[in-house]
């Protein structure tokens, strides 16, 4: 668990580690959707709000400085990011767990 996920709690959200990302994607092929995300938008409360409201594995692409691209692992949850264009904050401040 530790290996696959940032944080393995009961309580803890579906951010990959790197190994969780490679192993969904070369291992297990599973589909996965890129999200352009600016940097500067990616912060500390935006991953713990990322925790909270996706349903699905996702994964940080990029150095821990510099983020690239935010990649999902659900088609719902990258369409509805997209429908905001890059405002991640603005797609997670709506986005409603059903």
């Amino acid at each position: 668990m530790r290996s696959w996920w940032y944080n393995p709690r009961k309580d803890g959200g579906l951010r990959l580690t790197d190994e969780g990302y490679r192993i969904l994607v070369e291992n297990l092929y599973m589909d996965h959707y890129d999200y352009n995300v600016d940097p500067n938008d990616l912060t500390l409360k935006t991953i713990l709000m990322l925790d909270q409201k996706l349903q699905h594995p996702y994964y940080i692409l990029g150095t821990k400085k510099l983020p690239e691209k935010l990649v999902f692992f659900d088609s719902k949850e990258a369409v509805a990011a997209k429908m905001y264009g890059n405002n991640l904050k603005k797609f997670l401040d709506k986005y409603a767990i059903k």
